[in-house]
């Protein structure tokens, strides 16, 4: 079974330190080193789908070591991207993981980092696992330590690359610093969408929204990003999977909401599409909700007609938003598991860091891989919220992907209780800035076609997209 492809950047000094980390990871592991920054990252884009990990060396303060890893984290380009570092200094470790490091080694000053050649160096790892103890020494190449064990060696001219690629993003990739709110959206909209990808669902992407514990946010996070879908032209879908006592048809102001139950109840002579419809309820032009239930004990018997339900709106909607609860029963799990991106939301208080991280550990194990997963930082400017507080939940959860949604106090609590969220996300508050920067970035990472550039000034010039509702129909139109 072939190993994984890992493109190192450092001296020769600091390659066997650098190399034996990463036969620790993986005892197959195909090794290649770069002698500069540049070429590092260059290299990385020659292959799709985030099959390719990332390690460098990086002394406290280099800023070109810094920007690499941001370049590299960018759009998700690499799976991993470990960092040995120089020193112990807690700053800069945090700067770095910020940047979109998934680990990093305090290794000491064995590791100097000094570029002294662009000469390239390779090595294949041997099936035989016995062989990674034995690294290499200070003076010695790793392809000298392994040579007895008679591995192919993968061979790179110096300087010269597989492809010739043009710098910057892939046409319809998020650019990079948009917004000081977005910090960053880990995976391309190859990435996501690419038809080949093992798993990848046809369709309208779906985007859940999961969390460790209650009270987070969650919920007008999800019901704010379907309302800036639906002004940005969309067909937006939201589905409240919290069946037993979910809340999204009071934030989007539903009075009467429709029970999803009703799936259960058409039976075979109804086709998914016309169930569909039966349970849809019309928030706003491109907005329609489904869900919750009007009788919890139906929960646990929910998973099949709401598959269903999701294989419908796959086909119908732009995208689809799932807003779940922090108990995961078989509709909640097998709706995260199709997900295409996993929002991990999070806010100030105790455990915040650890609840996240079980939910996670949830999420992956359902086989959501990091790659698919966003942090998200709720309420940040808040009281207890601040730039330390931010940076610490990035740090604990780690994900290369993460987004900062600013803190809307008493404003954004009150227009919830009463169903107006559409009308405070239209105006210039923090909150609402903030909400849209990450839902423009969000849904051009997952390729979705984004009529309007920016919400607020589309809204604030009197221009709506001419969507039907919610698929076939306008609004007042008859069900």
């Amino acid at each position: 079974m072939m190993g994984s492809v890992w493109l190192t950047c450092c001296s020769r000094e600091a390659y066997a330190r650098l190399f034996t980390e990463v036969r620790v990871r993986d005892v197959q592991a195909n090794v290649l080193r770069f002698g500069g920054m540049g070429d590092l990252s260059h290299m990385i884009d020659g292959f799709p789908n985030q099959d390719v990990n990332a390690a460098l060396v990086a002394e406290a303060g280099d800023e070109d070591a810094l920007a690499a890893v941001e370049s590299i984290s960018r759009g998700g380009r690499a799976g991993q991207i470990l960092v040995l570092a120089d020193s112990r200094d807690p700053a800069w470790f945090a700067r770095l993981f910020y940047a979109g490091a998934t680990e990093v080694i305090a290794a000491g000053p064995l590791v100097a980092s000094s570029i002294e050649s662009n000469e390239a160096c390779a090595v294949r790892g041997p099936n035989d696992a016995a062989a990674v103890a034995r690294p290499a020494c200070n003076n010695e190449e790793p392809t000298a330590a392994l040579a007895s064990a008679a591995a192919p060696a993968m061979e790179m001219p110096a300087g010269r690359l597989p492809t010739e690629k043009a710098a910057g993003p892939e046409p319809g990739e998020a650019s990079r610093g948009a917004s000081s709110t977005v910090s960053s959206l880990g995976m391309g909209r190859r990435a996501l969408r690419s038809q080949g990808d093992a798993g990848q669902q046809a369709g309208a992407p779906l985007v859940a929204a999961i969390s460790g514990r209650g009270g987070v946010g969650k919920s007008t996070l999800v019901a704010s990003l379907a309302y800036c879908s639906a002004h940005m032209g969309l067909r937006a879908a939201v589905i409240d999977a919290d069946l037993m006592f979910g809340n999204q048809h009071e934030l989007l102001g539903v009075d009467a909401p429709l029970d999803l139950g009703l799936l259960l109840d058409k039976g075979v002579s109804v086709s998914p599409e016309a169930a569909a419809e039966a349970t849809a309820m019309k928030i706003a032009p491109g907005l329609t909700l489904w869900g919750p239930l009007e009788a919890p004990e139906m929960a646990e018997v929910m998973a099949a007609p709401v598959d269903e339900l999701v294989r419908v709106l796959r086909g119908a909607a732009d995208v689809l938003f799932v807003d779940t609860s922090t108990f995961w029963g078989d509709c909640v799990a097998s709706l995260v598991a199709s997900c295409d991106r996993c929002l991990v939301v999070g806010a100030p208080g105790a455990c915040a860091v650890s609840s996240s991280i079980k939910a996670m550990g949830l999420a992956s194990r359902v086989g959501v891989p990091g790659t698919k997963m966003t942090g998200v930082f709720n309420r940040f400017g808040g009281e207890g919220a601040g730039e330390e507080q931010a940076m610490r939940y990035e740090m604990g959860v780690a994900l290369h992907s993460r987004a900062r949604i600013a803190d809307g106090g008493d404003e954004v609590r009150g227009m919830a209780a009463f169903g107006h969220l559409d009308s405070l996300l239209l105006g210039p508050g923090a909150f609402a800035t903030s909400v849209r920067s990450f839902a423009r970035e969000l849904l051009r990472e997952l390729g979705c076609p984004i009529e309007a550039d920016d919400l607020g000034m589309k809204a604030a010039a009197g221009v709506r997209p001419r969507i039907r509702l919610p698929w076939k129909k306008r609004v007042g139109d008859a069900a």
